[in-house]
This record gives structure tokens, C-alpha cells and sequence, in this order.
């Protein structure tokens, strides 16, 4: 196992196992618990819901075959969970019995969650949850007969599952070891191009190299801003703003004005002096020294981009990337001497990248580090 799609694939041969070896049961589950982030992740395969006439909306509910599903189904840890989590943190197998409407009222919430157009069938009392706890979580299986006549069965799939979760475990540390070491060599080659700038100019070169790189690590940015601040209190205001758009010259568009250099053949950036509609949020969060988000329309880049495209004398209309026809979030990062944007479409993705990135080398943080030098370079240059 290698990742969560190979967890649903394993609950599903779990069940068809089961169901090979005689054991018909309407569902075999995996509950892997998350303390520290306080949630519990369910993969669950079971009977197709369209042979009961159901559809769903939910993307992690999966059509295996005529005849199975499987889902996966995240959930916070709350106080509903405690006698479950207590027999698994003592390690004893339990079991459970529900009538009908208990069984009706504990698959409400997986109805909502998958969007499922009516209800799955209920099962009664005569149906007994057994469940088999192991170290990351536990497995249930429910059947009719009595938990006793299969346990020993189950208690074994369940210790291979275990180990397979360990080797699960293992690839997803190296795999996030990678992911880190990638970060770290694009913070440095971005440094490196900041550290050898020689005149004010080669800051559009350094601007575009962070969008190129960042791009390059799926973190789904497509937009890059960066404010320049001076002054203190009230006196505080934007003097410069740099953005980047995709290079206008792949859509055989060109441009009049200096201020928009060509980075490469897909991207381009330039220098604002005007003021932005965003500038006095923007300065009150980098007063603060707090991060911003702001949610986006794809009508609001487009708008932006014609507007900024005009005052660069770009002579066509620059279309919207894929990833910005749909909504997203601008997220705004604050530094001594400005405020750093990113447009995304994915907000929690690329907060848990610099959340979780290793505290030596915070990668966001990392990359908005070098802006200083940037800043005092630039006051240098501009003195000579």
C-alpha cells in the first residue's frame, strides 16, 4: 500500500474475501484514529447503492463493480466516539448490536456526507458489529452469526492489514521526506537568483523564477503579487506592486510598456505604481503581521488581469488558465517590507504545506524570507 486509493482498494478485498469464505456481511470497514489532528478516517466497502435505486454526489464514494462500492469518509473525533475509543485504546474486541432505528440514525450522517439521493438499507439487531481493534485503528464486520464464529478470521485479516498500514505509513514519510528536500532546493535556487541580482531590473527575474517554481510543485497557484510597503501608521502605504500573468505573447498579444518583462514563454511580470483596490485590507493585515485570505471569482481575475493588461499596453485579451475558471482564494503573507499574494485554488493545501513544513525551513515563510534583502538592494540601487 502506497497511498489512501490502495486503502479502498483493500477494503474492498477484504470484503470479497469475506464474502468468498461465506461470511455475508453487508459492510467491512476500516477506522484508522488520528489523535493528533482528533479525527478518524473511514474506508467502508459495501453493496452498490444504485442496485437499490441510489445515486450520490460525493467524489470519495466509488463505484467498484456492479455489485460494490467503497467510501471514504473523514471525521472529527467527538464525544460520540468515546466508547469505541476506549475499547480500542484497552485493545479488547467489542461488539455491537442495533435495532432499526438506532441502525437508520448511525448511517444519517453517511447519507449526508455522500450526498446519497435516499436511504441505504437498515439492518436489525440479528446483524452484530464486530469489531477488532489493532494499533491505527480498527476493522468492523457485521454478520449474523455469532461474533465468536468468525473472530479468529477476522483478528487475522485484520493483523495483516496492520502490518500493511505500517508499510502504508512508511511510504507516506518517504514520499513526504521528498516532497520537503524538493522544497527546500526550490527555496535555495530562488535565493541564489536573489543574492545575484546587481541592479533593480533583475527583481522581475527573481519574482518570475518564484512563480516558475512554485508552480512547478502542484501547490495550485497560479498568481503571484507582491506589495511593497513604506511608512509607519497611517502613514503607511503601497509604493510598489509587482504582478505575474501568463505571457501574453502565447496568444501572439504584445505590449508598449517596459514596466511588463518577459520571464519566459509562459509567463511574464510587471510593475504597478498605481494603487489597488485591495491596498488599505492589505496594509491593515501587514500592520498586524497576519496573514489574509480573500475569496476570488475566476471574473475577478479576468477582471484584473484586462485591467493591469491595459495599463502594461497589452493589445488582446489574455484568457483565464484552467485552474482559474474556477473559484479560489487569494491569500495574503506579510514580511518587513511588504505583503506577499498567492492566488490558489486550493486553500487548505497550501496552508498545510507551510504549516507542516519542518520548523528549520517553514517553506512558505522560507521562500518570503529573501524579500528583505530584495527590499534593501532595491534602496541601494535606487540611491546610486
Amino acid at each position: 500500500m502506497r497511498s489512501s486509493s490502495d486503502l479502498m482498494k483493500v477494503s474492498v478485498r477484504m470484503y470479497h474475501e469475506l464474502w468468498a469464505l461465506g461470511i455475508e456481511t453487508p459492510a467491512c470497514a476500516f477506522f484508522f484514529v488520528n489523535e493528533q489532528h482528533q479525527h478518524i478516517v473511514l474506508y467502508v466497502a459495501f453493496p452498490n447503492p444504485r442496485k437499490s435505486g441510489l445515486s450520490w454526489t460525493s467524489p470519495d464514494l466509488v463505484e467498484i463493480d456492479d455489485e460494490t462500492a467503497a467510501a471514504r469518509m473523514v471525521v472529527p473525533i467527538t464525544a460520540d466516539w468515546e466508547e469505541d475509543l476506549g475499547y480500542w485504546r484497552q485493545g479488547d474486541i467489542w461488539h455491537v448490536s442495533r435495532s432499526l432505528e438506532e441502525d437508520a440514525e448511525v448511517l444519517r450522517p453517511f447519507h449526508e456526507y455522500f450526498g446519497l439521493s435516499g436511504q441505504l438499507p437498515n439492518f436489525g439487531p440479528e446483524w452484530i458489529v464486530n469489531n477488532v481493534p489493532f494499533k491505527y485503528g480498527w476493522v468492523s464486520v457485521r454478520h449474523k452469526e455469532h461474533p465468536d464464529v468468525y473472530s479468529a478470521l477476522v483478528v487475522a485479516l485484520t493483523q495483516a492489514l496492520s502490518l500493511g498500514y505500517r508499510r502504508y505509513l512508511d511510504f507516506h514519510q518517504l514520499e513526504e521526506n521528498l516532497r520537503i528536500a524538493t522544497r527546500e532546493k526550490v527555496v535555495e535556487r530562488i535565493r541564489a537568483e536573489a543574492m545575484a541580482m546587481r541592479r533593480s531590473g533583475d527583481l522581475v527575474n527573481v519574482l518570475g523564477l518564484m512563480m516558475h517554481e512554485m508552480a512547478g510543485l502542484g501547490l495550485g497557484i497560479s498568481r503571484l503579487g507582491v506589495r511593497f510597503i513604506e511608512g509607519e501608521g497611517a502613514d503607511a502605504r503601497v509604493v510598489r506592486t509587482y504582478y505575474t500573468i501568463p505571457n501574453p505573447r502565447k496568444y501572439g498579444f504584445d505590449w508598449t510598456s517596459p514596466a511588463l518583462v518577459e520571464f519566459n514563454d509562459e509567463l511574464a511580470v510587471g510593475e504597478v505604481t498605481t494603487s489597488g483596490s485591495r491596498d488599505g485590507a492589505v496594509i491593515e493585515a501587514w500592520r498586524r503581521g497576519e496573514s489574509m485570505t480573500v475569496p476570488v471569482t475566476a471574473q475577478d481575475i479576468e477582471a484584473k488581469t484586462q485591467a493591469i493588461g491595459k495599463l502594461w499596453g497589452v493589445d488582446g485579451h489574455i484568457p483565464l488558465q484552467e485552474a482559474e475558471k474556477r473559484d479560489g482564494n487569494h491569500i495574503y503573507i506579510p514580511f518587513q517590507f511588504g505583503v506577499v499574494g498567492f492566488r490558489v485554488s486550493e486553500q487548505k493545501g497550501f496552508h498545510e504545506i507551510i504549516r507542516n513544513s519542518r520548523p528549520r525551513c517553514r517553506w512558505g515563510m522560507c521562500v518570503i524570507s529573501i524579500l528583505p534583502g530584495w527590499r534593501s538592494r532595491t534602496k541601494l540601487w535606487n540611491r546610486a
